[in-house]
Protein backbone atom coordinates (compact mmCIF):
# COMPACT_ATOMS: atom_id res chain seq x y z
CA UNK A 1 0.00 0.00 0.00
CA UNK A 2 2.59 2.23 0.87
CA UNK A 3 4.57 1.83 -2.10
CA UNK A 4 1.56 1.86 -4.54
CA UNK A 5 0.34 5.19 -3.00
CA UNK A 6 3.48 6.54 -4.62
CA UNK A 7 2.92 4.94 -8.14
CA UNK A 8 5.27 1.92 -7.64
CA UNK A 9 4.31 -1.85 -8.54
CA UNK A 10 6.19 -4.39 -6.02
CA UNK A 11 6.89 -7.18 -6.83
CA UNK A 12 8.53 -9.38 -3.56
CA UNK A 13 11.94 -10.69 -3.20
CA UNK A 14 12.53 -13.70 -1.03
CA UNK A 15 14.73 -13.09 2.15
CA UNK A 16 16.13 -16.93 1.41
CA UNK A 17 18.28 -15.26 -1.29
CA UNK A 18 20.35 -14.05 1.10
CA UNK A 19 22.33 -17.77 0.95
CA UNK A 20 22.10 -17.19 -2.79
CA UNK A 21 24.45 -13.72 -3.46
CA UNK A 22 23.89 -14.24 -7.52
CA UNK A 23 20.31 -15.51 -7.85
CA UNK A 24 19.68 -12.86 -5.60
CA UNK A 25 21.66 -10.18 -7.89
CA UNK A 26 19.71 -11.63 -10.83
CA UNK A 27 16.39 -10.47 -8.85
CA UNK A 28 17.49 -7.05 -8.49
CA UNK A 29 18.32 -6.05 -12.23
CA UNK A 30 14.75 -6.91 -13.14
CA UNK A 31 13.88 -4.08 -10.01
CA UNK A 32 14.20 -0.85 -9.68
CA UNK A 33 14.71 -0.20 -6.28
CA UNK A 34 14.35 -2.21 -3.11
CA UNK A 35 12.21 -1.71 0.05
CA UNK A 36 13.33 -3.41 3.56
CA UNK A 37 10.20 -3.34 5.24
CA UNK A 38 9.46 -3.92 9.06
CA UNK A 39 8.92 -7.29 11.30
CA UNK A 40 10.64 -8.91 13.98
CA UNK A 41 12.95 -11.37 12.39
CA UNK A 42 16.61 -11.55 13.58
CA UNK A 43 19.22 -9.79 11.30
CA UNK A 44 22.56 -11.07 13.59
CA UNK A 45 22.77 -14.09 15.27
CA UNK A 46 23.80 -14.87 19.10
CA UNK A 47 27.63 -14.78 17.87
CA UNK A 48 27.26 -11.12 15.86
CA UNK A 49 27.24 -13.17 12.37
CA UNK A 50 24.49 -11.51 9.85
CA UNK A 51 21.31 -14.66 9.60
CA UNK A 52 20.26 -15.37 5.97
CA UNK A 53 18.00 -12.22 6.52
CA UNK A 54 20.71 -10.23 6.97
CA UNK A 55 22.79 -11.53 4.55
CA UNK A 56 20.30 -10.83 1.81
CA UNK A 57 20.27 -6.38 3.30
CA UNK A 58 24.26 -7.02 2.79
CA UNK A 59 24.09 -8.20 -0.64
CA UNK A 60 21.41 -5.82 -1.55
CA UNK A 61 23.16 -2.78 0.44
CA UNK A 62 26.66 -4.36 -1.89
CA UNK A 63 23.94 -3.89 -4.87
CA UNK A 64 22.75 -0.56 -4.46
CA UNK A 65 26.44 1.09 -3.76
CA UNK A 66 27.91 -0.48 -6.96
CA UNK A 67 24.29 0.69 -8.89
CA UNK A 68 25.01 4.64 -7.91
CA UNK A 69 21.35 5.13 -8.76
CA UNK A 70 19.36 2.08 -6.81
CA UNK A 71 17.62 3.09 -3.95
CA UNK A 72 16.98 1.53 -0.79
CA UNK A 73 14.61 2.49 1.84
CA UNK A 74 15.04 0.87 5.26
CA UNK A 75 11.95 1.13 6.92
CA UNK A 76 11.97 0.14 11.23
CA UNK A 77 13.43 -3.50 11.16
CA UNK A 78 14.86 -2.24 7.66
CA UNK A 79 16.47 0.78 9.39
CA UNK A 80 18.01 -1.30 11.79
CA UNK A 81 19.14 -3.70 9.49
CA UNK A 82 21.12 -0.84 7.34
CA UNK A 83 22.43 0.33 10.24
CA UNK A 84 24.26 -3.41 11.49
CA UNK A 85 25.30 -3.89 7.89
CA UNK A 86 26.76 -0.57 7.15
CA UNK A 87 28.21 -0.28 10.67
CA UNK A 88 29.45 -3.59 10.76
CA UNK A 89 28.29 -3.79 14.36
CA UNK A 90 25.10 -6.04 15.31
CA UNK A 91 25.05 -4.11 18.80
CA UNK A 92 24.76 -0.71 17.32
CA UNK A 93 21.36 -0.51 18.49
CA UNK A 94 20.06 0.04 22.35
CA UNK A 95 17.20 -0.50 24.09
CA UNK A 96 14.29 2.42 24.23
CA UNK A 97 10.90 2.89 25.40
CA UNK A 98 9.45 3.64 21.79
CA UNK A 99 6.84 0.53 20.78
CA UNK A 100 3.86 1.82 19.37
CA UNK A 101 4.81 5.51 20.56
CA UNK A 102 4.21 9.08 18.70
CA UNK A 103 6.89 11.35 18.53
CA UNK A 104 8.23 15.14 16.93
CA UNK A 105 11.07 15.00 14.15
CA UNK A 106 13.57 17.13 15.54
CA UNK A 107 15.19 18.09 11.82
CA UNK A 108 18.94 18.29 11.79
CA UNK A 109 19.27 18.89 7.73
CA UNK A 110 16.34 18.53 5.06
CA UNK A 111 19.20 16.48 3.27
CA UNK A 112 18.29 14.83 -0.24
CA UNK A 113 15.06 12.87 1.17
CA UNK A 114 13.17 16.10 2.15
CA UNK A 115 14.88 19.07 -0.04
CA UNK A 116 11.88 20.02 -1.82
CA UNK A 117 9.37 18.99 0.93
CA UNK A 118 6.30 21.89 1.44
CA UNK A 119 7.18 23.60 4.84
CA UNK A 120 3.78 22.63 5.83
CA UNK A 121 4.84 18.74 5.70
CA UNK A 122 7.89 19.53 7.83
CA UNK A 123 6.36 21.63 10.18
CA UNK A 124 3.57 19.00 11.31
CA UNK A 125 6.18 16.92 11.63
CA UNK A 126 8.33 18.84 13.78
CA UNK A 127 5.63 20.16 15.95
CA UNK A 128 3.13 17.17 16.83
CA UNK A 129 3.50 13.70 18.00
CA UNK A 130 2.52 12.78 14.30
CA UNK A 131 5.68 9.66 13.33
CA UNK A 132 4.10 6.42 14.26
CA UNK A 133 7.24 4.06 16.11
CA UNK A 134 6.70 0.60 16.51
CA UNK A 135 10.47 -0.75 18.12
CA UNK A 136 12.18 -1.43 21.12
CA UNK A 137 15.76 -0.58 19.76
CA UNK A 138 17.46 1.96 18.62
CA UNK A 139 20.39 3.86 17.14
CA UNK A 140 21.18 6.54 19.55
CA UNK A 141 22.61 9.65 18.41
CA UNK A 142 25.68 9.24 20.09
CA UNK A 143 26.45 5.45 19.05
CA UNK A 144 25.38 7.14 15.48
CA UNK A 145 28.17 9.66 15.58
CA UNK A 146 31.06 7.63 16.85
CA UNK A 147 30.63 4.65 14.53
CA UNK A 148 33.36 5.32 11.61
CA UNK A 149 31.12 3.03 9.09
CA UNK A 150 27.87 5.41 9.95
CA UNK A 151 29.67 8.61 10.59
CA UNK A 152 31.70 8.51 7.31
CA UNK A 153 29.06 7.95 4.94
CA UNK A 154 25.81 8.32 6.21
CA UNK A 155 23.97 11.78 7.62
CA UNK A 156 21.12 12.32 10.18
CA UNK A 157 18.34 13.61 8.90
CA UNK A 158 16.44 13.88 12.10
CA UNK A 159 16.53 12.89 15.56
CA UNK A 160 13.51 11.99 18.35
CA UNK A 161 12.58 11.14 21.53
CA UNK A 162 11.53 8.16 23.41
CA UNK A 163 9.25 9.29 26.52
CA UNK A 164 12.77 8.86 29.17
CA UNK A 165 14.61 11.57 26.52
CA UNK A 166 16.69 9.26 25.11
CA UNK A 167 17.97 10.73 21.61
CA UNK A 168 17.27 8.55 19.01
CA UNK A 169 17.98 8.59 14.78
CA UNK A 170 14.93 8.28 13.78
CA UNK A 171 15.61 9.40 9.99
CA UNK A 172 19.14 8.99 8.07
CA UNK A 173 20.84 8.76 4.48
CA UNK A 174 23.63 7.84 2.59
CA UNK A 175 25.87 10.77 1.94
CA UNK A 176 26.35 9.82 -2.03
CA UNK A 177 23.84 6.78 -2.81
CA UNK A 178 19.79 6.75 -2.65
CA UNK A 179 20.19 4.63 0.73
CA UNK A 180 17.62 6.09 2.63
CA UNK A 181 16.14 4.71 6.22
CA UNK A 182 13.19 5.87 8.28
CA UNK A 183 12.84 4.33 12.46
CA UNK A 184 9.64 5.67 12.25
CA UNK A 185 6.66 4.07 10.07
CA UNK A 186 5.62 6.51 7.36
CA UNK A 187 4.01 2.91 5.57
CA UNK A 188 2.17 2.58 9.22
CA UNK A 189 -0.23 5.92 8.37
CA UNK A 190 -1.53 4.69 4.75
CA UNK A 191 -3.34 1.85 7.01
CA UNK A 192 -5.05 4.04 9.00
CA UNK A 193 -5.86 2.11 11.89
CA UNK A 194 -5.33 2.45 16.01
CA UNK A 195 -3.60 5.29 15.45
CA UNK A 196 -4.73 8.96 16.45
CA UNK A 197 -2.16 11.03 14.12
CA UNK A 198 -4.36 10.09 11.40
CA UNK A 199 -6.80 13.20 12.95
CA UNK A 200 -4.21 15.14 12.49
CA UNK A 201 -4.50 18.12 9.85
CA UNK A 202 -1.70 17.35 7.51
CA UNK A 203 0.08 14.35 9.10
CA UNK A 204 -0.22 12.75 5.56
CA UNK A 205 1.88 14.69 3.63
CA UNK A 206 5.17 13.87 4.87
CA UNK A 207 4.53 9.89 4.70
CA UNK A 208 2.89 10.51 1.18
CA UNK A 209 6.37 12.34 0.28
CA UNK A 210 8.50 9.76 0.93
CA UNK A 211 6.15 7.26 -1.00
CA UNK A 212 6.68 9.84 -4.02
CA UNK A 213 10.38 9.96 -3.26
CA UNK A 214 11.06 6.39 -3.64
CA UNK A 215 9.02 6.11 -6.42
CA UNK A 216 11.02 9.11 -8.46
CA UNK A 217 14.54 8.16 -6.84
CA UNK A 218 13.41 4.33 -8.61
CA UNK A 219 13.10 6.00 -12.41
CA UNK A 220 16.58 6.98 -12.03
CA UNK A 221 18.10 3.59 -13.32
CA UNK A 222 17.04 1.85 -16.42
CA UNK A 223 16.39 -1.86 -14.73
CA UNK A 224 13.41 -3.79 -16.32
CA UNK A 225 11.40 -6.37 -14.80
CA UNK A 226 10.26 -7.88 -18.29
CA UNK A 227 7.61 -10.12 -19.01
CA UNK A 228 5.58 -11.56 -16.45
CA UNK A 229 5.84 -8.39 -14.19
CA UNK A 230 1.76 -7.89 -13.45
CA UNK A 231 1.89 -12.17 -13.13
CA UNK A 232 4.15 -11.53 -10.15
CA UNK A 233 3.43 -8.43 -8.41
CA UNK A 234 2.54 -8.83 -4.44
CA UNK A 235 -1.21 -8.01 -5.57
CA UNK A 236 -1.41 -10.88 -6.55
CA UNK A 237 -1.06 -12.68 -2.66
CA UNK A 238 -4.29 -12.81 -0.52
CA UNK A 239 -3.65 -10.44 2.21
CA UNK A 240 -4.80 -10.89 5.58
CA UNK A 241 -4.08 -7.92 8.47
CA UNK A 242 -3.42 -9.17 11.75
CA UNK A 243 -4.44 -6.14 14.33
CA UNK A 244 -2.51 -7.37 17.56
CA UNK A 245 0.65 -6.95 15.61
CA UNK A 246 -0.47 -4.15 12.99
CA UNK A 247 0.89 -6.87 10.14
CA UNK A 248 0.05 -7.07 7.05
CA UNK A 249 0.82 -10.68 5.80
CA UNK A 250 0.35 -11.97 1.99
CA UNK A 251 -0.16 -15.41 1.31
CA UNK A 252 0.94 -17.14 -1.63
CA UNK A 253 -0.21 -20.78 -2.25
CA UNK A 254 1.15 -22.39 1.37
CA UNK A 255 1.88 -20.87 4.57
CA UNK A 256 5.82 -21.67 3.61
CA UNK A 257 5.85 -18.71 0.78
CA UNK A 258 4.14 -16.41 3.34
CA UNK A 259 5.46 -12.89 3.19
CA UNK A 260 5.21 -10.67 5.81
CA UNK A 261 4.78 -7.10 4.85
CA UNK A 262 4.45 -3.79 7.63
Amino acid sequence: TFLAAGGSFVVPISYKLGNDREALRKELDKVNGVLFQGGAVAICTNDNRLTTYGLAHSHILEYAHEKGNFPVIGICLGFEAIAKVESNNCSILARTDSARYNAELHFTRMGRIFSFIPYEFTHVAATTKSTLNHHSWSVLEEAFKTNKGLADNYEIVALSQDPRGASFVSVFEHKKDPIFATQFHPDYQFKAVMDPTNNIPGVMGIHQWISNFIANEARKNDNSYGPGLLSNVIDNGYPEFHGKDWGLYFFFGSSDSNLRST
